[in-house]
């Protein structure tokens, strides 16, 4: 068996359970790999305020990958190992693109430290926008309308939705913008949506994976990769061995060199003590 020396694991679905939480005998086989010498990487499209709480009831110390891939931080101290930041004037085209097409646009940005991660013009509180704000609103900056926002620390644009309607959106971007954007429109875990998140081309959740194992010298070949996700899929599908859970999404499993049982029956535990005897 190859010396592996670091898993990514994704959040929703593959850590967490359907009831989102995370199955007592994980932290501690989690904190085992790392005595052990493994890095242990939380790999979420989350952003790091959302993800820390869950980093540390996982009890791992290792940096996390955040917004699928544009951050990697560690919880310890909340310092930024790198970033990759979205441009001002590609961020505020795509912006645009979503508005034009009947979405809405919201922007995500890397201003922890100012309590600010998510800046949008005002929404109908009733709809999916509404309710999430209503939740986060602390850390929602409501502006009049985006064209006058000015940022160079923006991760992502994002937008909530139908899945197939997104995905229409999705092409309008990738035709015009091609591989300056890295796109993609997965399954929300809030109220049944889809989300739509559009990035700098330069990101993505293995690219992340991968730089963040040549600093610490670990090759592609020593990394495992566990997901459920559309996001997930390159990571699952280029790691060393990638895992797709039980209830992955079928271009999840039709890259993965494994597939373990759901969330709901221990998949992730089964994958990790079958990869890391």
């Amino acid at each position: 068996m190859p010396d592996y020396r670091l898993v990514a694991i994704d959040i929703d679905g593959t850590l967490h359970n359907s009831e989102r939480a995370i199955p007592p005998a994980v932290p501690p086989y989690l904190r085992e790999l790392e005595e052990r010498g493994v890095m242990v990487v939380l790999c979420t499209g989350r952003r790091y305020r959302s993800a820390l709480p869950i980093a540390r009831e996982a009890g791992v110390r290792s940096p996390m990958i955040l917004h699928s891939g544009a951050l990697v931080r560690n919880s310890s101290d909340h310092s930024t190992v790198f970033t990759r930041y979205m441009p001002l004037d590609l961020a505020t085209s795509v912006a645009g693109i979503i508005k034009a097409e009947g979405r809405h646009p919201i922007v995500f940005l890397d201003e922890y430290d100012a309590g600010i991660d998510i800046v949008s013009t005002p929404v109908d509180p009733e709809t999916v926008e509404g309710r999430f704000f209503d939740w986060h609103g602390e850390y929602v900056r409501i502006m009049d309308d985006l064209e006058g926002f000015k940022s160079d620390r923006i991760f992502e644009v994002c937008s909530w939705g139908d899945f197939d309607d997104l995905m229409r959106v999705g092409n309008v971007i990738r035709e015009r913008f091609g591989n300056k954007v890295y796109l993609h429109v997965a399954k929300w875990i809030i109220e049944k949506n889809s989300i739509l998140e559009a990035f700098d081309g330069a990101v993505s959740k293995w690219n992340a994976v991968v730089t963040l194992a040549d600093m610490h010298g670990i090759s592609p070949e020593q990394i495992v990769t566990i997901g459920d996700n559309y996001n997930d899929v390159e990571m699952v599908e280029k790691a060393g061995d990638g895992i797709a859970m039980g209830n992955a999404m079928p271009e999840v499993k039709a890259v993965a060199d494994y597939v373990t049982a759901s969330n709901d029956e221990d998949g992730l535990l089964h994958a990790l003590q079958k990869f890391f005897q």
